[in-house]
């Protein structure tokens, strides 16, 4: 793909100067990296770390059971081996805001990397933009490669290409576009087989992503029902460029009319299928990585998460990037230690709390640019119920003008929606009882039921410690996208057909 980057650079590194002192330690070293930990343990003796994301893995589908068949047996008996994290969230209901908190353990608002294509300019001149992950933030990878750890990348979504800062403080950094979950599980195992100890690996399976493809012999044991020729068609047929993209671009408010009809019960039953199918399919390959790495490696700590989750019509619509229900919110997570007590902690928990836990779990220094909390306190893993906890979606793309944020305390969540493109289907503020509600059907700010005060002033100091953090005063930097690019995300359901332009049209510089 040909970039340029907008002309950021000298303000970037001086504002990051400004804050050196703030973040010690943080930058990207510009030397080879130290071959010693941060800790007083030599680094050969720290386990390896093995970071395993299944893009769009909602959380409800480690414990699913359709027609009488788990649908992910392998992972889930992994996770009750393991520290297991129950109500976790991500920071973000899509996937490129998502991993960079993942990646740089701080939330959407303070590294501010939110949206993928840009379609309209941002500047004079600009079209085509694509916001990247700023080389002045601490990637996960460059703090385990400071650490004296060989860091490697291996995935499969091509909004987290190097090209977007994402291969940065990685000594390799692979993309294979859309990778099936056999041949992603081959190549993580190939690339630690020949790598040194201590490693890192960050390794994405993409899968569960619409289209949902039929995964046998998954699919027919859930005995899916039967649909019409007509709905079959369109399930079947470009289904995530056409029709998934239509009702999503509906629900977003960006069309006044559906192309298509809204399919029928048993269509949606049969799409549901589809997606667990998808989730049993990825459920056998990372269950056989698992397995290779406890024989071949067992000094090696796994993380088990997922970037987002995906509505599949609990709240009428399909997809991602929409809304903050715990449907998409809510994601997995586990921490395989070895020689560590299994636990289940039932408290909310976020993202990125994952690299303080890990630095504590190795005996390494955390960064002061960390938002999250360590999990692992006293020698055990827990979580403060009283927590706070926060996620948000601005959409995909910035003219949708789509913004909401929820914020969650023990079994109370509020959602706010700043959107500037008001759509029908979405109220203004939404208070929910998950305790009694967990599906989020009955707001109780329409059952005449008051906020509660300390929801509202959480999200409050969220906001004002957002805004204090060093991060939001680096300037954010800007590639061109391709006409490659776009047809990937096209294939994804991102981009209408419509829109898309020729490599180098309004490219910056021109």
């Amino acid at each position: 793909m040909k970039k340029k980057r907008m002309g950021f650079r000298f303000a970037a590194l001086l504002a990051f100067a400004l804050f050196s002192k703030v973040l010690s330690g943080c930058a990207e070293p510009t030397s080879p990296p130290p071959t010693a930990s941060t800790s007083n343990a030599p680094a050969d003796t720290h386990p390896n770390v093995i970071l395993v994301i299944v893009d769009t893995l909602r959380a409800d589908r480690l414990d699913a059971v359709r027609n009488g068949h788990p649908v992910m047996p392998r992972i889930r008996e992994f996770a009750r081996n393991s520290w297991r994290f129950t109500q976790a969230y991500a920071q973000s209901t899509w996937t490129k805001p998502s991993m960079v908190s993942i990646f740089t353990g701080t939330y959407p608002p303070t590294h501010r990397v939110q949206y993928g294509l840009a379609t309209g300019a941002l500047m004079e001149g600009q079209a085509n933009a694509i916001q990247i992950l700023p080389g002045e933030y601490t990637t996960i990878a460059s703090f385990f490669r400071q650490s004296g750890y060989q860091t490697i990348g291996i995935q499969t979504n091509p909004h987290l290409k190097a090209d977007f800062g994402f291969g940065q403080g990685f000594d390799e950094y692979t993309y294979l576009q859309w990778q099936e979950a056999p041949g992603l599980t081959e190549a993580a195992l190939s690339k630690i087989k020949a790598a040194r100890a201590p490693f890192f690996l960050y390794a994405h399976f993409f899968d569960p992503h619409a289209s949902y493809e039929i995964r046998e012999p998954w699919f027919s044991s859930y005995n899916p029902p039967p649909i019409n020729n007509q709905e079959q068609q369109y399930i079947n047929t470009n289904y995530t460029t056409d029709f998934y993209l239509d009702e999503i671009l509906h629900d977003l408010g960006s069309t006044k009319a559906r192309k298509y009809p809204d399919l029928s019960d048993n269509a949606r039953e049969y799409v549901r299928c589809r997606y667990d199918g998808e989730c049993a399919f990825t459920d056998e390959y990372v269950g056989r990585l698992f397995d290779s790495i406890l024989k071949d490696f067992k000094n090696t700590i796994i993380v088990f998460t997922a970037d987002h989750g995906e509505e599949l019509w609990e709240h009428g619509s399909v997809g991602h990037a929409k809304t903050v229900y715990d449907d998409v919110a809510r994601v997995p997570l586990f921490i395989y230690v070895p020689g560590k007590t299994p636990a289940r902690i039932d408290s909310p928990v976020e993202t990125i709390d994952i690299e303080p836990t890990l630095a504590a779990a190795l005996g390494l220094q955390p960064l002061p640019a960390w938002q999250g909390t360590n999990l692992y306190k006293d020698g055990s893993p827990s979580a403060d119920p009283a927590r706070p906890v926060f996620s948000e979606i601005r959409g995909s793309l910035a003219e949708f003008g789509l913004y909401l944020d929820m914020v969650r305390q023990g079994n109370s969540k509020y959602i706010a929606n700043h959107t500037s493109k008001k759509t029908p289907t979405l109220p203004t503020q939404e208070f929910y009882d998950l305790g009694k509600d967990p599906g989020e059907h009955r707001n109780q700010l329409s059952l005449g039921v008051s906020l509660p005060p300390e929801l509202e002033a959480a999200r409050k100091q969220y906001d004002a410690e957002n805004a204090r953090h060093p991060y939001t005063q680096i300037p954010l930097e800007y590639a061109v996208s391709s006409e490659e690019h776009r047809e990937q995300l096209e294939g994804m359901g991102y981009l209408p057909g419509e829109t898309r332009v020729k490599e180098g049209e309004g490219a910056l510089g021109k």
